[in-house]
């Protein structure tokens, strides 16, 4: 059975060459000033491609009470984690949460935004990882209020966010503290905000130590799709990269992985090549999930307030929907060293 593709208020802005915030306005019949001529055309455009909101009566009802919230992948234990936050806040406060894991795809995200608009819902809470923000201006176009979380967006709206760059930088001071000086660097594309700052913070603490940072030691997941096409290579599979290190003629003595996740599953892959953690390699993973509790060598992370970022997000959104003469504000949380037993001091280098 073939699916109808339902037009979008993008088809409406492309057929009537306006902009979708423009459209967005004028559908949801926001107090903002357009000509008469434009409203019509756009209204006569959205007639003839037969567009319909998504809405229904029980949505027009409740939608002072639903909010959305927007995350790039539920399944790291990272963003389940944000997400039971913001859950438990809105429990509390009689909101319905609509969930959005757009798999960290763009194009997901910006239907997603989309979709949520249509429903008129008062808030969206979002981990963008789009390269554009013109569809969470489309938000707040319609007077809805947004609240960015984990990544930086460049809009005037409320954030919560981390000092990456500084987590970054002590997770990497812990290692040279051990005596480690090549340390080793492992990471998926460097497009986020968040890995950015990160990768950020590990340079710059190299730099600060006297030591050079070496390319040889940084593997980002580009790079080895590009060495290795045939692999079926993707965001989970750490196996070739953990084999690439260990390849390296001058091995690293230690490992700081972007994450908790991946740092695991390099721990597994060493084991499994038989070489002893922390004894011949140090790791040091980010974001102190909650499974590290049962893992052994338990890990040594980054504690990012991820439960906190969270329920704060859900916080500030609440305030700005009961009050909207209430100012934007950004808050920046501060990590915090935890210390497993995935790392030790420097001893032999790996034969």
């Amino acid at each position: 059975m073939t699916r109808v593709k339902r037009p979008t208020i993008y088809d409406i802005a492309n057929t009537a060459n306006v902009s979708p915030a423009t459209v967005s306005r004028v559908l949801s019949g926001a107090n903002y000033p357009i000509s008469d001529d434009t409203k019509k055309l756009v209204l006569d455009v959205a007639e003839e491609l037969e567009y319909r909101p998504s809405s229904s009566k029980y949505v027009t009802k409740s939608r002072l009470s639903e909010i959305g919230v927007i995350v790039p992948n539920l399944s790291n234990p990272y963003y389940s984690t944000l997400v039971l936050a913001v859950e438990r806040f809105a429990a509390e406060n009689k909101m319905r949460v609509l969930l959005c894991n757009s798999n960290g795809d763009e194009n997901l995200e910006k239907y997603y935004v989309e979709s949520l608009i249509q429903k008129k819902i008062k808030g969206i809470i979002i981990s963008s990882v789009a390269s554009s923000v013109d569809h969470i201006n489309n938000i707040r176009y319609t007077g809805a209020s947004v609240v960015s979380f984990d990544q930086i967006v460049d809009i005037d709206c409320n954030k919560v966010s981390f000092d990456y760059r500084e987590g970054g930088y002590l997770a990497t001071k812990h290692l040279i503290d051990l005596g480690h000086r090549r340390i080793a660097f492992i990471s998926p594309y460097l497009t986020r905000h968040s890995r950015k700052k990160i990768f950020e913070g590990y340079k710059d603490c190299l730099v600060s130590h006297n030591i050079k940072v070496e390319e040889s030691l940084i593997f980002t997941f580009p790079e080895l799709v590009e060495k290795s096409e045939n692999t079926g290579l993707d965001h989970t599979d750490n196996e070739y990269y953990t084999k690439e290190l260990l390849r390296l003629k001058d091995r690293p003595t230690a490992i700081f992985c972007i994450n908790d996740v991946i740092a695991l599953k390099v721990l597994k892959e060493l084991k499994f090549h038989g070489i002893k953690v922390p004894e011949e390699v140090s790791i040091v993973g980010f974001d102190n999930i909650d499974i590290l509790e049962v893992i052994s060598p338990r890990l040594t992370t980054v504690d990012q307030c991820t439960y906190e970022m969270g329920r704060l997000a859900a916080e500030m959104l609440y305030l700005s929907v009961m009050d909207k003469t209430r100012k934007n504000i950004s808050v920046s949380l501060q990590p915090v060293l935890v210390k497993g037993e995935s790392t030790a001091p420097i001893n032999t280098p790996i034969k």
